[in-house]
């Protein structure tokens, strides 16, 4: 089977996805202006050789205000997939890039669609819900594009019920699968990785990426409302100090500066690092404005550390025993459960969301659910 994927080969999640396939089947990509500058057209041919997958080139996003461009791009797809004899295009993240899926009848192949979270969350949505002439086009565009998909697979279970609200659940087929974790790898010995600036401290880890989305500045307010005696003995520790958003780093900066805590700022960490990362952790804390089926989440369950979530509609199925979730949108709530969790005063069973890691959110596991997708909608070769 040759298999052609729409993703983007910057983000983890997404090459984990391709590199299980990349042994059995012939796999090629495609990806949006964005993804390519980030990556450095100079080094298409070291992503190639690495991760088995061949790059076909660059795709500029479905747009209505460009429809030219947009016929021109669609003709660039179709002819790269009667030029590979592609069997099947699965498309990575639903926005903007879902909207290929209006030309399935053209294409004549058959379309997975993969949901994250915030896509079929937030940004989709928005044209459906808000007023005038373009949203209300664009919103019939998605609406005919997902109903157009062979198959939709979601991260999260929140996200399949807005697919479904989205097609008013005439969408074809909708499956929940998960990103998954490796778990082998994180349940093995990391020690070697321990980081130098981390030694002999007791802290609280924040690990996700520096973007506005997962309100960083938010966590920084509950810390300042913490009682001395814990910013004294706890350090805080956040990553991706190396973030491209710059705009956003400077405002985190300024509020750590304006918080008396001790504050350590790390680059992007490399998998190993960050699994031991977790494993040393007190506490893990997350604030999301928006959010799927976190891998992190997962990841720090795996590591029997304790978690604190937004008030987010998490898949109670994965997120129950062992997490606890922040009443609120406000400072003073998730202050008072990182207090309680670092003095004492409440236990979470650990072991319990261990388990549901395990039972639910192994890659593997998911990724032969999304092998038989494959199979049963593009059997020629498979």
């Amino acid at each position: 089977m040759n298999i052609l994927f729409l993703a983007d080969p910057n983000s983890i999640h997404d090459i984990k996805w391709i590199s299980f396939f990349t042994e059995k089947y012939n796999c090629f990509l495609v990806m949006r202006p964005y993804s390519a500058e980030v990556m450095g057209k100079e080094n298409f041919s070291a992503f190639e050789e690495k991760h088995h997958v061949k790059i076909l080139g660059v795709i500029e996003d479905f747009s209505l205000r460009h429809f030219f461009r947009t016929i021109k791009q669609f003709q660039f797809l179709n002819t790269e997939i009667r030029s590979h004899k592609i069997d099947l295009l699965h498309i990575m993240y639903a926005e903007p890039n879902a909207l290929w899926a209006y030309f399935r009848n053209s294409l004549n192949i058959p379309i997975v669609l993969t949901t994250r979270g915030t896509d079929v969350l937030k940004t989709i949505p928005f044209f459906f819900n808000n007023p005038g002439i373009l949203n209300k086009l664009v919103a019939a565009c998605y609406k005919k594009a997902l109903l157009k998909c062979d198959v939709i697979t979601c991260t999260s279970y929140r996200q399949k019920e807005s697919v479904l609200k989205l097609t008013a659940k005439k969408a074809q087929k909708v499956e929940v699968i998960r990103t998954g974790v490796d778990i082998d790898k994180i349940l093995g010995d990391t020690t070697v990785f321990k980081l130098s600036e981390l030694e002999g401290r007791k802290y609280v880890f924040f690990p996700r990426a520096m973007r506005p989305l997962y309100q960083h500045e938010f966590a920084i307010s509950a810390i300042k409302l913490l009682p001395e005696e814990i910013r004294n003995k706890f350090s805080f520790v956040f990553i991706d100090k190396n973030s491209a958003d710059n705009n956003y780093v400077s405002l985190i900066r300024n509020e750590m500066n304006d918080c008396e805590a001790n504050f350590i700022w790390l680059n992007n960490l490399e998998q190993s690092v960050l699994f031991q990362t977790y494993k040393n952790a007190s506490l893990v804390v997350m604030t999301p404005a928006s959010d799927g089926s976190p891998v992190s989440a997962v990841e720090t369950m795996l590591c029997k550390v304790p978690l604190i979530l937004p008030p987010l509609p998490y898949d109670k199925d994965l997120f129950s025993e062992g997490v606890v979730f922040f009443e609120s949108w406000k400072a003073e709530d998730l202050a008072l459960q990182i207090e309680s969790l670092l003095e004492g005063d409440q236990k979470l069973n650990t072991e319990s969301s261990f388990q549901n890691a395990i039972n639910l959110a192994d890659r593997k596991r998911e990724m032969t659910k999304l092998g038989r997708i494959y199979s049963e909608i593009a059997p020629k070769k498979s």
